[in-house]
């Protein structure tokens, strides 16, 4: 694992350093330190040590945030160090300001650095763990078959476009992360190979001017196969991160063969055919485990979701969700707090429209087309995807989401309360759309949503 590959992620951190008041966020990591998993310390870690990357805070703040790496490390100290930190550690102590970092290392972790300073060969990615990389690939692979289903047709084009672009721009860069996510996303826009004259393929279907979309719809076809030949050129086909992928296009190849078989004549048979030429390697048997994952992954929306696991904070709570745990200096999840996240619109950055907008014009994470659900819904207001234990939407449940005061929380005066004494969600003033009213009870707003399909003509 090279420097290079981490460099913006390091400098992302030591910016937000430098952005925030240094004193309340040392005091922060100071305070979570003492309650954090072994992964949480890790990652906190890694963002102390990226603050003294940058020459402004190793002169303004270098002693505090050195005295707070060598706590972190202590408390890490006698277990091994994971790729990511190593690589900033080492960073960190080749700087000409930070000379005595070996001093803050313990012994185990001195060695440790010491090892990988020397340049220790690395090991490839074939010879991690299976579980450690296979299942996230085959859940980023289901994700991006459900990006290109909810896109509307009308949008599918730009998609493509984009993809496009950022393979070019992997390719002159050699970035073989944002090529495997080109080729990911690729593979699961692809449509199986069809008959000619059937479907939407074949060049029977060009001549008929009326059928303009079926045709746009094999051009954008013909432009994700290039974009896929053009991928596995340039990719390593023994990555196991790409193991589901590759199971992915050879379920489509395996279609194109029975074609083949029966003598079809089949639509853009030489690009299926370089494509076959492409995979005539099979996937890496010691990847074999990570395919399953893309089938187990399928089937968790098939019924009622599974009982998420138990709590593993001392309040009762999955850590990453409490604000106890994890808060920041208001009591709140700093993503969701108004003064450590606002955007310049009065809003939560990641809940505003403008800052993150979508192609329907949603936030992102709010739209059901973007990053809904397999059901076309918002997955945490999905009965199906995200039920509780006791078969309701945990936030209408009362035993999962009560408050205090024997409520819902969200139907709560004294908990969910806004400035002008309202339940916040009931407040025309904190949750106005832009005509005035209740956004959920104005019929323009749902006519511009296509959830009211009337007219106003007489």
């Amino acid at each position: 694992m090279s420097w290079t590959e981490w460099r913006d992620r390091v400098q992302h951190h030591a910016r937000r350093f430098q952005e925030k008041d240094a004193t309340t966020v040392l005091n922060r990591y100071e305070q979570q330190r003492r309650i954090m998993s072994r992964p949480q310390l890790e990652k906190h870690a890694f963002h102390v040590a990226s603050w003294l990357v940058l020459p402004e805070v190793r002169r303004s703040h270098g002693g505090s945030v050195e005295a707070l790496l060598s706590r972190y490390l202590e408390s890490l100290d006698g277990q091994p160090l994971c790729e990511l930190l190593k690589v900033v550690l080492s960073l960190v102590s080749a700087s000409s300001g930070v000379a005595g970092l070996s001093g803050l290392l313990g012994k185990g972790q001195k060695r440790k650095v010491e090892m990988m300073q020397a340049e220790e060969p690395e090991k490839p990615d074939s010879a991690k763990p299976v579980d450690a990389c296979g299942e996230k690939a085959a859940r980023l692979m289901q994700k991006a078959s459900q990006t290109w289903q909810n896109h509307p047709s009308e949008f599918r084009e730009v998609y493509v476009e984009s993809l496009e672009q950022e393979m070019q721009e992997a390719d002159g860069a050699e970035n073989s992360a944002k090529l495997r996510m080109v080729l990911r996303r690729a593979v699961a826009a692809l449509s199986p190979p069809r008959r000619l004259g059937d479907g939407c393929e074949g060049k029977l279907l060009a001549s008929h001017a009326s059928n303009d979309q079926a045709t746009l719809a094999t051009n954008l076809q013909s432009r994700l196969r290039k974009i896929v030949l053009c991928c596995l050129d340039r990719v390593d086909l023994a990555d196991l991160r790409l193991a589901p992928v590759l199971q992915c296009l050879q379920s489509l190849l395996q279609r194109f063969q029975e074609l083949v078989t029966s003598e079809s004549r089949i639509a853009c048979k030489k690009q299926w055919a370089r494509l076959q030429a492409k995979c005539a390697s099979t996937v890496p048997p010691e990847a074999a485990a990570s395919l399953s994952a893309c089938a187990k992954g399928a089937e968790d929306c098939a019924g009622i979701a599974k009982p998420k696991s138990s709590a593993s904070c001392p309040h009762g709570k999955v850590r990453r969700s409490c604000a106890q745990c994890t808060g920041c200096p208001h009591g709140k999840r700093p993503q969701q707090c108004p003064q450590c996240s606002a955007c310049p619109h009065g809003k939560v950055k990641r809940n505003c429209s403008e800052c993150t907008p979508c192609l329907h014009g949603k936030a992102k994470r709010f739209c059901s087309q973007c990053t809904g659900c397999p059901h076309s819904k918002q997955k945490q207001f999905c009965l199906l995807c995200s039920a509780c234990p006791h078969g309701k939407i945990k936030q209408n449940c009362l035993q999962c989401s009560a408050c205090p005061h024997g409520k819902i929380k969200q139907n709560c005066l004294q908990c969910s309360a806004c400035p002008h004494v309202k339940i916040k969600k009931n407040c025309v003033q904190c949750s106005a759309c832009p005509h005035g009213k209740l956004k959920r009870n104005c019929l323009m707003c749902a006519e511009a949503r296509g959830k009211v399909n009337c007219t106003l003509s007489g």
